[in-house]
C-alpha cells in the first residue's frame, strides 16, 4: 500500500464523493497559510503538501472530470471562538 493517491484514485473518490454534475465547474482546495498566531510546523509542511499533490494530480484531469479547473487558494488561518461559532478568520 501507498500514501499516495495517484489522478485517477483522486478522480473516483471526487466523483463519487461530490457527485459531480454539469453545473459545477470548478474544484478548489482551499489551504491555511502559518502566520504569527499559528506558526508554521511539521503538521502544516505535510498538509501542504498533501494539498499540493491533490491539486497537481487533480488539475492533469480537469477535463476527465467535466471540470473548467482545479486551483489552490492559501486562506488565513482560524482559531476557534468562544461565541459557539466554529470558527473566526484571522485577517
Amino acid at each position: 500500500m501507498h500514501d499516495k493517491l495517484e489522478a485517477q484514485e483522486l478522480k473516483t473518490l471526487v466523483q463519487s464523493v461530490f457527485s459531480l454534475n454539469q453545473d459545477d465547474h470548478h474544484l478548489l482546495f482551499m489551504v491555511d497559510v502559518p502566520d504569527d498566531k499559528l506558526p508554521y510546523n511539521e503538521l502544516w509542511r505535510i498538509r501542504r503538501g498533501l494539498a499540493q499533490g491533490w491539486y497537481k494530480e487533480l488539475d492533469a484531469v480537469t477535463a476527465d472530470l467535466g471540470l473548467e479547473s482545479v486551483r489552490l487558494l492559501p486562506t488565513p488561518t482560524y482559531t476557534p471562538r468562544p461565541t459557539g461559532y466554529p470558527f473566526d478568520f484571522i485577517m
